[in-house]
Formats: C-alpha cells, sequence, structure tokens
C-alpha cells in the first residue's frame, strides 16, 4: 500500500538529518544502529500515526485479527537503515558464516503489532523485512 507521507516526513525531517550522519558503531542487544524513539521527543508524532493508521483502515484491520481487542499506535520508532548496520547480528557476532536466515524471528508479545512504514520508495529487493509463507 503506498501512501502519501510528506506531511509526516516533514515532521521527523530534523530527526531523519540528525541519524543519517551518525558513524556505523556496533549497538548494543535491543539498540539499532541509528535510531529514536519519536514518542519520546514529539508525542504528536504518536498521534498523527495513530491518525494516519485509523483513517487507513489498519487499526481495524489489525483489531480484528487480535480477536477484537482494541489496538492503536502507542510507539513510533524512527530507525534509518543502512547496508553496513550491524544490529541483525547482535547475538551472532562469533558466528563465522552468516545464512539468509541467520535473523528471522518472531516478536510472540501478546496485544502487541508491529508496523512498518518505509519513508522512500521500495522495491521487492529492498528492506530488512520479509515474511514467511505459512508461518
Amino acid at each position: 500500500m503506498k501512501i502519501d507521507i510528506k506531511e509526516l516526513r516533514d515532521m521527523i525531517d530534523d530527526e531523519i538529518k540528525k541519524l543519517i550522519v551518525l558513524p556505523d558503531w556496533r549497538p548494543p542487544p535491543g539498540q539499532f544502529d541509528r535510531s529514536t524513539q519519536l514518542g519520546q521527543t514529539n508525542p504528536d508524532i504518536v498521534k498523527y500515526v495513530n491518525n494516519m493508521f485509523q483513517k487507513l483502515g489498519i487499526l481495524n484491520a489489525a483489531t480484528k485479527y487480535n480477536k477484537y481487542n482494541d489496538l492503536k499506535v502507542t510507539n513510533v520508532v524512527l530507525h534509518i537503515a543502512k547496508p553496513t548496520d550491524e544490529n541483525w547480528k547482535q547475538f551472532l557476532y562469533d558466528c563465522k558464516t552468516v545464512t539468509k536466515t541467520t535473523n528471522l524471528h518472531i516478536d510472540p508479545k501478546e496485544n502487541v503489532m508491529k508496523a512498518m512504514m518505509y519513508l522512500n520508495d521500495i522495491t521487492e529487493d529492498d528492506g530488512p523485512f520479509g515474511y514467511v509463507e505459512k508461518s
């Protein structure tokens, strides 16, 4: 689904600029190479994304999938990903080889759903996210 994110990009442009210039580093477990919790610096971002997801029907669909336990956006994390990022192998630095399934995982949290919104145009070959059919 492609949506107009210009207004959102304008709201977070300063944060994007701060993160994009950060050098590569080896983050500890639980952190990304370049990320920030936008809701902590600007709670209006969380409200904005919640309203966007409400208007697009995303929250309604997620709530139905969640057996009608109401869901809402409670956190927004801006993550600038680069090909040189190291966070995906935080627990695997000692591995001698890296397979295509190295970081395949699920997030088994009740009443929590994640949504990823790319802030740039992508193709099927972009991004770290994949879906395993019948999983």
